[in-house]
């Protein structure tokens, strides 16, 4: 008498030796260096365009270095030395302000639409204040895509 359960065996055996070799997880180093090289790099920031603003304000409150205040509902993002940025979840607001001596007091706040609020009393430096908060926007920009 023949034995039936040899074949049916090896046939399990081949059948679960191919799912085995179909599920091995490819190498981390591989995928992330071809990962890599497909990534389109991503364009410079334009703190102009309020659409890159309001980008901003979103990459700042999904940064691990963010800290989030539940009382006060926002996230805030301190950068040693060079500026200080605060995201309010409800407003949708985005502050930045510098911390560099050299240019002490300078505040940049952005609506929810992505627009620079510039103070009408300081119209006499307009143009002075809105290059440094794009000065400001873009380091921030910088400190985040690390």
């Amino acid at each position: 008498m023949p034995n039936r359960e040899f074949p049916l065996l090896s046939l399990i055996f081949v059948v679960l030796a191919i799912a085995a070799c179909a599920h091995n997880p490819a190498d981390p180093a591989v995928t992330r260096s071809e990962a890599a090289a497909t990534a389109a790099p991503t364009p410079p920031l334009n703190p102009e365009h309020p659409d890159d603003i309001i980008a901003l304000g979103k990459r700042l409150s999904a940064s691990r270095f963010a800290i989030f205040s539940v009382t006060q509902g926002k996230y805030t993002l301190f950068v040693g030395g060079v500026l200080n940025a605060e995201y309010e979840t409800a407003t949708a607001i985005l502050r930045i302000s510098s911390l560099d001596p050299a240019a002490a007091g300078i505040v940049c706040q952005y609506s929810s639409q992505g627009a620079l609020f510039v103070d009408p009393k300081a119209a006499s430096g307009k143009d002075a204040f809105v290059a440094d908060c794009n000065r400001l926007a873009r380091r921030l920009d910088d400190y985040l895509s690390r």
